[in-house]
């Protein structure tokens, strides 16, 4: 494949993306692709998700080790605080700007 055109895989979930938005009103940034694969918010985001979901299954880990209740729960809050600072301060890898919009802002 030559890098101008999409694998058609990837080109249909990023139409079948779009389309989900659009259900909502909602419309994604230009460049969401780069967006989620380099934006620390979405690191942090899922990792506060796998704190949440750890917190869950912490019965089942207690049998075999010790910890202490409200550890997960803590670490998912501190992580989704990080999140939104993340969100609200400029990523260079996110926001510089690309061949197609050499004037992008995000």
């Amino acid at each position: 494949m030559n890098g101008e055109q999409p694998a058609p895989v990837t080109a249909a979930v990023k139409r079948s993306f779009v389309s989900s938005l659009d259900v909502f009103g909602l419309e994604p940034v230009a460049h969401f692709g780069r967006v989620f694969k380099r934006a620390w918010s979405i690191r942090l985001i899922l990792l506060a998700g796998l704190f949440s979901g750890l917190e869950i299954a912490l019965p089942i880990l207690d049998q075999w080790l010790y910890l202490p209740r409200g550890l997960f729960a803590g670490l998912s809050g501190f992580t989704s605080m990080a999140a939104l600072v993340s969100r609200l301060v400029a990523q260079q890898s996110v926001s510089t700007s690309s061949k197609d919009n050499p004037n992008a802002d995000q």
